[in-house]
């Protein structure tokens, strides 16, 4: 762990010292197995913990860390299914489309939480009225 942590600390040397990092995880460990025992915390759940007994001036490097660690980028599993969802679509639907409909599709799959929660009858009225072609009748 103090193997871990002064490599850490040596990459992000701006933001977090080595022996303070250290001493704060060594802190944390025993005042985590005094109040909650054995019970593991993930490093989003620690980091909650800090916020909400206000401890981040107590771990500042700690709190520093948990914050940077949880919003890195670990994997591209994103970016991949999101390939893998374009090469579906192209797949079913050939190249009988243009770009600009196969993007759109695309972007309608992958951002499927926010397509769901659309009121299509919303946007059918919004488009029937931009495209409402009106004759005169005399």
């Amino acid at each position: 762990m103090k193997c871990k942590a002064a490599k850490l600390a040596e990459e992000y040397s701006k933001d977090i010292s080595s022996v303070d990092l250290v001493q704060e995880m060594i802190h944390i460990r025993m005042v985590h197995n005094a109040n909650l025992g054995r019970k593991q915390l993930g490093a989003l759940e620690l980091l909650n913990a800090l916020g909400e007994h206000k401890l981040e001036s107590i771990f500042p490097n700690l709190s520093i860390s948990l914050r940077m660690f949880l919003t890195a980028p670990t994997t591209v599993a994103s970016a991949e299914r999101s390939f893998s969802k374009l090469k579906v679509i192209n797949n079913y639907l050939r190249s009988t489309m243009g770009q600009d409909r196969l993007n759109n599709l695309a972007r309608l799959n992958i951002e499927c939480d926010i397509a769901k929660h659309i009121d299509f009858d919303t946007v059918i009225r919004s488009f029937a009225k931009k495209k409402a072609r009106k004759a005169t009748l005399f």
